[in-house]
């Protein structure tokens, strides 16, 4: 994340006897961007304070020197990010404030421990879904004016419902730590179509994202959780690398040309793995939303809404009528092959190539995904450890 230090740090250093937490607060800041976990910025005159103070070490003071002279050209500076810490010397602030785009957490030096300055949390669903999100991430940083950022996380996978544990868990602990998390909304309509949201937001939601939304406390700040707008990561993925990543003759191609066919808006809420059952829509005359949703979209294409087999299942578990065809449990998986290589003899698509893949929508999704993890996760892409 970025820390910006306020002015009233250097001035409060610059006192004949400063505060033994704004001296450990500029330490721990100092550190952390050395070993390349956070970014830092100040203004040129407060750099200049805090690179000659005679309160901390040599180290310390070499690398706010270092920080002083990076900054001119590298372009940095607050508002860049959509989230951000501001460290001011003044006691018992934690709050926040809107800063055009960017939310800015202001807090008080002695809430700069090192927990607070350890790598930010990252969790997810699993490991491979943060394996992709950092994909998106770097294709999203292509565009941008971040050339000289690295992404520095710890990751945690949540291992699907068991999430809200981890997260909750983080939230309420003593040392406080720097967390994003993402969870798929498992929502199968637009939210508009499910009438009045509620105040949590849970509305539509699957069992994990309402679990994790329900245990959140917005109060602390220190921790996101960042909801996809699509149903799940596998909707994330362009269907061409789909294609690009089944052999030419697998029978999962079929289901790559039915997506084909739909549009982007409608590929949002679909179950990548399970598909649409027919028993799902049944009775076709239901004010579900999901059938007020999904009906038209199938008239539209001409599918016959009646089970096309000899024997009609009883429940929607053993139904066999599939209207929307599915890829199953692992075509993520498939598909990372080209993300992620799975060993050495296969080489992953770079991010210029990855980025051709995606339509506009497609591209609005990573974007957005992108510059939250840009804002928790930023580093520096060549550390200065040593001082």
């Amino acid at each position: 994340m970025l820390f910006v230090i306020d002015s009233s740090m250097s001035e409060a250093v610059n006192q004949p006897t400063p505060s033994d937490e704004v001296v450990i607060a500029l330490q721990n800041i100092a550190s952390a961007y050395s070993e390349g976990q956070h970014l830092v910025f100040a203004k040129p005159d407060v750099l200049d304070i805090l690179r000659d103070c005679q309160y901390y070490s040599q180290p310390t003071r070499s690398i706010y020197n270092k920080i002083f002279n990076r900054l001119r050209g590298s372009g940095i500076r607050p508002g860049m990010f959509i989230r951000q810490l501001e460290v001011v010397a003044q006691p018992q602030i934690f709050e926040t404030y809107q800063a055009g785009q960017c939310k800015v957490i202001r807090l008080s030096a002695n809430y700069v421990n090192n927990s607070l300055i350890s790598p930010t949390i990252f969790l997810g669903e699993n490991h491979s879904d943060l394996e992709l999100y950092e994909r998106i991430t770097r294709v999203y940083l292509l565009q941008t004016d971040f050339a000289k950022i690295g992404l520095h996380y710890e990751p945690m996978g949540g291992f699907g419902d068991t999430i809200h544990i981890q997260y909750k868990t983080i939230q309420n602990a003593k040392k406080k730590r720097l967390c994003l998390a993402i969870v798929d909304s498992d929502r199968d309509v637009p939210p508009e179509l499910l009438g009045k949201i509620d105040d949590r937001k849970v509305s539509g939601l699957g069992e994990t994202a309402k679990k994790i939304a329900l245990a959140d406390k917005p109060q602390e700040l220190l921790c996101e959780l960042l909801t996809l707008d699509v149903r799940m990561i596998e909707n994330l993925v362009p269907i061409a690398l789909y294609r690009d990543a089944l052999p030419p003759n697998d029978k999962l191609q079929d289901t790559v040309k039915f997506m084909e066919q739909l549009e982007p808006e409608t590929r949002r809420y679909i179950h990548f793995k399970n598909g649409l059952k027919l028993k799902e829509l049944l009775p076709l005359n239901s004010e579900k939303p999901l059938v007020k949703y999904w009906l038209p979209i199938l008239q539209k294409l001409k599918l016959p809404l009646t089970c096309q087999r000899d024997v009609e299942c009883r429940k929607k578990e053993e139904c066999k009528c599939y209207l929307v065809p599915f890829f199953g449990p692992k075509i993520l998986e498939t598909a990372m092959k080209f993300i992620k290589p799975q060993d050495n003899n296969e080489k992953p698509l770079t991010d210029q190539e990855l980025a051709k893949f995606l339509d506009e929508p497609l591209k609005l999704e990573w974007d957005k995904i992108g510059q939250r993890i840009v804002a928790w996760c930023c580093g520096l892409v060549d550390p200065i450890s040593g001082g």
